[in-house]
């Protein structure tokens, strides 16, 4: 069994999670639909140009790290994962979270209703005495919650704290 590397977001998640980089090659996309279908106007070329120079870049680096928080942390514990799922559930439902998804010994999904922000969306697997955590803001609430503000870290930490080994 190969072990994700990290989350799969499709459709509409997939969209959301990449919404603002997505935003960002507008100017890009009608740059290149002016020139391809020669409507642009020659005059104000210039100025999309530059304003194309800004956003690429930009819209490159949110990409980037959109990508990157979509890692699994690995964290490894001497408990099996029976063991480990149900003390995730445990710390789970103590917190309140809405458990979305679950596969006994292998996968919860759960969301995380946000202080400030539009909430977080946890996913949890298992891998013999490992346990594999992702944080993100949750792509289904709205684009706009692409920054958890330190949510999503607290939120791999108390994972971690409910399976470390005391």
């Amino acid at each position: 069994m190969s072990l994700p590397q990290h989350v799969e977001l499709r459709g509409g998640d997939f969209v959301t999670h990449y919404g603002v980089s997505l935003f960002l090659l507008m100017p890009s996309a009608v740059l290149v639909f002016a020139f391809l279908t020669h409507h642009g106007d020659p005059s104000r070329l210039p100025g999309m140009r530059v304003l194309c120079l800004i956003t690429l870049p930009a819209a490159g680096l949110f990409a980037w790290y959109q990508t990157r928080v979509l890692r699994f942390r690995w964290l490894r514990t001497s408990s099996d994962a029976s063991s480990n799922y149900r003390k995730v559930m445990n710390a789970m439902h103590n917190a309140g979270w809405h458990v979305r998804t679950h596969t006994v010994d292998s996968r919860i999904v759960a969301t995380v209703p946000g202080t400030i922000t539009w909430g977080t969306r946890v996913e949890v697997r298992f891998h013999a005495t490992d346990v594999l955590v992702n944080s993100i803001c949750d792509p289904t609430a709205w684009f706009v919650s692409g920054f958890g503000l330190g949510e999503n870290v607290d939120n791999v930490r108390y994972i971690g704290q409910a399976v470390a080994d005391i």
